[in-house]
């Protein structure tokens, strides 16, 4: 599995969600579900090749990402 492409980050109550599912909307763009891994500061220890099988972009998608505001 691959990596995130980027990954949107803001303060809560931001527009991230807002974000994250116009992102979703485009069709050369993939957003994870759920919208908030937490993995940089909640689930480290899971492991990057767990962060990794998160995401499930097709062969179209240019971009995939996922959006947890606590990261900043």
């Amino acid at each position: 599995m691959p990596l995130p492409t980027f990954v949107i980050v803001g303060a809560q109550k931001s527009g991230t969600t807002t974000l994250h599912d116009l992102l979703g909307q485009l069709p050369d763009a993939w957003m994870s579900d759920p919208k908030e891994l937490h993995f940089f500061d909640k689930h480290r220890d899971r492991g990057l090749d767990w962060y990794a099988a998160q995401f499930h972009p097709d062969v179209q998608h240019q971009a995939w990402g996922e959006s947890t505001p606590f990261y900043l």
